[in-house]
């Protein structure tokens, strides 16, 4: 636990790989301020006095990491960040600088290594895979970077707001949009090469093996529920569809349960024993209804689950995802890389009699 004289603001000198040791900049933090918080700070703080050096540093054009030193002024010539010192951006600055009064104030304690993002326009080149430790490791913190940035981003925004087309439509032309492919430039890798789970179900839609009496029943059954005509929800609340749409799809796909994530208030969803959604479902009662795109609102709901659960640094959290609008279904799949990666499974298909 950090006394209260370690919570007094103190000074961290900072300095940009390259530059002259007179262009180092100092500023202002306490042990209790995350080290997301105080990368901005920095940045802005250089860009203000670039005018001596003409450098600036520019998180949309360059790959910048941050790391842990103790170096004097003197020894900055031809210095080479250390390994293993990236500052984590969940990290509070008292974890790595525990006693600020053991601080040397003649030192540099944040070095600023940037490097240049290659334009989109040399993507077709050919150019080695980096190989090495030190590019591997840049690799994984640019996408970690990437992962924290959205997770950030969703704010306290519920999925039902974010799937509005107006908030989309930022979403999608800002930092942090979701892969599914809207626009068609973000479109992201097919999702079947990340879990076999998505591969099975596309096989099984084309297999030709028999079912059960007992299921096709339960969907003749489900039928009557789909097609029933409900009262157009308002202000984001359902009506009777939903337990019974819900009461229904359990006779099928098992217990469901609704989300308790803050802002993802998916109609249902199926939990695994580790803790991990396979399955979300979000219904409106008619195609329009509610002021949002049930597919998009489920992507938003995903994102959301995604931001609570502890599995997400361990694996890619695959997740079915399906949309219903009144009598209408569409199934999605789902994966979190360093973003939410949607994408159909099938068409909007009628789920109903159709003689």
């Amino acid at each position: 636990m950090v006394d209260s004289d370690n919570n007094k603001p103190f000074e961290l000198i900072c300095f940009v790989l390259g530059d002259n040791p007179a262009d180092a900049i100092a500023i202002q933090v306490s042990s209790t301020t995350r080290i997301q918080a105080v990368l901005p700070d920095i940045i802005d703080c250089y860009n203000r006095q670039s005018n001596i050096n003409g450098r600036r540093l520019d998180r949309e054009k360059q790959r910048i990491s941050f790391h842990q030193v103790d170096v004097a002024f003197e020894d900055l010539v031809d210095l080479a960040p250390p390994k293993n010192s990236i500052l984590m951006k969940v990290k509070e600055v008292g974890y790595y600088w525990p006693d600020p009064q053991q601080i040397d104030g003649s030192h540099v304690h944040i070095l600023i290594d940037p490097h240049e993002i290659a334009p989109l326009a040399q993507v077709d080149e050919e150019t080695p895979l980096p190989t090495g430790p030190d590019e591997i490791a840049n690799l994984i913190v640019r996408f970690q970077t990437t992962r924290l940035d959205f997770l950030n981003s969703l704010g306290k925004s519920n999925s039902s707001d974010a799937a509005l087309h107006r908030n989309l439509k930022e979403q999608q032309e800002g930092r942090n949009y979701i892969l599914i492919g809207r626009p068609l430039k973000h479109t992201g890798p097919p999702i079947v090469i990340f879990h076999p789970v998505f591969g099975k179900f596309l096989s099984n839609l084309q297999s030709s093996e028999p079912l059960s009496i007992k299921f096709y029943y339960q969907v003749q059954d489900y039928f009557w529920t789909s097609q029933d005509t409900y009262d157009v929800e308002t202000e984001g609340k359902g009506t009777q569809r939903d337990p019974n749409v819900v009461s229904g799809l359990e006779d099928l796909l098992g217990k469901l349960w609704k989300t308790l994530e803050p802002g993802a208030a998916a109609d249902g969803a199926a939990i695994i024993d580790t803790g991990g959604y396979s399955m979300i479902i979000e219904m409106k009662n008619e195609i329009g209804a509610g002021g949002s795109d049930p597919m998009i609102q489920a992507a938003q709901a995903y994102s959301r689950i995604c931001r609570s659960s502890r599995l997400t640094n361990r694996c890619y959290s695959p997740s079915i995802l399906i949309a219903i609008a009144g009598p209408w279904m569409c199934v999605l799949g789902a994966v979190f890389l360093n973003r939410p990666v949607v994408q159909p499974l099938t068409d909007l298909i009628w789920v109903g009699s159709n003689p």
